[in-house]
């Protein structure tokens, strides 16, 4: 059973089980082990925290070969992306359940980049323009296994059509039969090549409420790589849509699907969504969800620079302010700040703009605030099984207490590891004729 409510009773065997409710993020339990298949390259150091890009999210389109069809909604998002000082990293979900290395992936998934502000004409950005069409894609190119001439592709505009399947990318080195020097982990001379410009895993298994197992496929690439060879850079405001194409590499027409609502053949305009590359310190990490206290907007800053106030505001769809609230922050690597913000509905989406202590604004557009959802998987004469949202590399406490009122006992404690942590829990006194159990973030 599923439940959304902060307090939950169940009479079985003699106890009484009580959820509080303290953290609402993505998914839930699934009982079943992923497997992560590095296909280009082996990054150490992949985000545990990303940003949702809910405008991405897509139905099931009941296309031919389910790796090529993106899936997403508020509860489990279609696309993600996250940054470090190094890397720019985007994820997008697709609805195979079981990858097969090697053998499930024979098509192209592009990650389409549409520099606001500019047009990619002819080799060159001409600023001061912008069609709203795509000017750069980070394409996987799984059509072929040979990934010193494929696989991870920089790709830049080369046909515009009024829809999407009659639009078309090409490689930014102009070889569709090599990687030249230009080109993510390009040519450095002979047969040698660059191994760290960007690398992509996919992740299967990955449970949702809505799509049953579905698999994620993640991107990296890296900053540097972005600034010597693309227009890109780590202070623009883009447009990013997510393209597939079946059976087939990335030269040809997107036939089929286009995530964000989006099909092959809507409009070129449609189907996109906006992220900052502007950093907050060196990244950021941004969610809103209900709690026993009310809702609360919470961020992980990284490499905060020193010591000063974080700001958080809420806009109104005109962008105006309409709340603004402060916290103290000092230098780190690593920080969480929360705030607790009025007028919040469950299930409503909002703007949100921060701006950090070195005076840099970043902002995160269309933030749906989530419910938190408690699942009971099993009880037993000696304990509980429990399953929780929750945020990985975040630790809970599991608490029990005989009675309502009396002092709570912390009887585990757990790091989790995913959007969903399941934990068995013994009953501290098996004697005991009722009991209630709560879940807090620390």
């Amino acid at each position: 059973m599923r439940y959304g409510s902060t307090k939950i009773s169940l009479n079985r065997h003699g106890m009484v089980i009580f959820f509080m409710a303290v953290y609402g993020l993505l998914g839930i339990s699934t009982g079943f082990a992923s497997t992560t298949n590095n296909v280009i390259g082996t990054y150490a150091s992949w985000p545990t925290n990303w940003v949702a890009l809910n405008s991405l999210n897509d139905p099931t389109d009941g296309v031919a070969h389910p790796e090529s069809d993106f899936v997403g909604d508020t509860t489990n998002s279609g696309a993600y992306y996250a940054r470090n000082s190094d890397y720019l990293f985007f994820r997008m979900r697709v609805q195979i359940d079981t990858v097969i290395p090697g053998t499930t992936f024979h098509n192209a998934h592009f990650v389409l980049i549409n520099l606001i502000g500019s047009n990619y004409v002819s080799g060159a950005l001409q600023a001061g323009t912008d069609d709203g069409n795509p000017d750069y894609a980070f394409t996987w190119d799984s059509k072929s296994n040979d990934n010193t001439k494929h696989g991870l592709e920089m790709s830049v505009r080369s046909v515009i059509g009024v829809d999407w399947k009659s639009t078309r990318m090409d490689d930014v080195d102009g070889d569709a039969g090599k990687k030249g020097t230009n080109d993510i982990n390009g040519l450095i001379s002979g047969s040698t090549y660059r191994t760290t410009d960007g690398y992509v895993r996919t992740i299967d298994q990955a449970g949702t409420t809505n799509f049953g197992m579905t698999t994620v496929i993640d991107y990296a690439v890296k900053w540097s790589y972005l600034q010597t060879y693309t227009g890109l850079t780590s202070n623009q405001q883009w447009r990013v849509a997510l393209a597939s194409i079946d059976n087939a590499t990335d030269h040809n027409p997107l036939t089929t699907d286009i995530a964000g609502g989006a099909t092959p053949s809507s409009l070129v305009t449609q189907g996109w969504s906006t992220v900052y590359s502007t950093p907050t310190s060196s990244g950021m990490a941004l969610h809103a969800y209900q709690a026993m206290g009310g809702t609360y907007v919470e961020f992980v800053a990284y490499d905060v620079a020193n010591e000063g106030v974080m700001l958080l505001s809420v806009l109104d769809a005109a962008g105006q302010v309409v709340w603004t609230g402060e916290t103290n922050v000092t230098a780190c690597a690593r920080l969480t700040c929360r705030f607790l913000v009025p007028d919040l509905a469950v299930g409503g989406t909002y703007n949100f703009a921060v701006r950090d202590e070195a005076g840099t604004g970043w902002s995160a557009p269309g933030v749906t605030v989530t419910p938190f959802a408690a699942e009971m998987i099993h009880m037993s004469a000696t304990g509980a099984t429990l399953s929780f949202n929750s945020l990985p590399a975040r630790e809970y406490a599991v608490q029990w207490v005989e009675r309502l009122g009396a002092p709570w006992q912390t009887v585990t404690q757990v790091v989790a590891v995913a959007t969903a942590t399941r934990v068995f829990v013994a009953y501290p006194d098996p004697k005991a004729s009722s009991g209630f159990f709560r879940v807090l973030l620390k």
